[in-house]
């Protein structure tokens, strides 16, 4: 996996991982980024929306689009569909460290879309939460 090294410095060794099987090919990077970055987080009616792992680079994304390239899963493992999924727009702070790969394929979920998982460091900022599904496009 390439991230040019203006945006993020690859740390050794790699962090653990809260869900081992959320990566394609069980690959992920540790590394601390280096820029302030916009982030999103889908989460479900009924869950607050802090949470450890974020969509980076996904752009005019529909709630499905999120589910199918992100491949949620639960703390099993086992692939999610939220029923009244919620976003939350954040602020990856530079300097924190993050795992950062590819979000694997889990059941009928392609996966395929870069997700950072939220390991050390300044916390990510809440900008922006909505529950109003209309208005969820990433």
């Amino acid at each position: 996996m390439y991230l040019p090294s203006s945006f993020a410095t690859r740390l050794s060794p790699t962090a653990p991982t809260r869900q081992r099987n959320a990566w394609k090919n069980g690959y992920y990077a540790t590394c601390r980024i280096h820029q302030t970055i916009p982030a999103a987080r889908l989460y479900g009616g009924d869950t607050h929306c802090r949470g450890h792992w974020f969509a980076v680079d996904t752009y005019d994304l529909s709630i499905e689009d999120y589910h199918r390239q992100l491949a949620l899963v639960d703390r099993e493992g086992r692939p999610v569909k939220m029923k009244s999924p919620a976003l939350a727009i954040f602020l990856l702070r530079a300097g924190a460290v993050f795992n950062v790969g590819i979000a694997r394929e889990q059941g009928y979920y392609g996966g395929g879309a870069w997700q950072f998982e939220y390991v050390k460091g300044d916390e990510p900022v809440l900008i922006e939460r909505t529950r109003d599904p209309s208005k969820i496009r990433l």
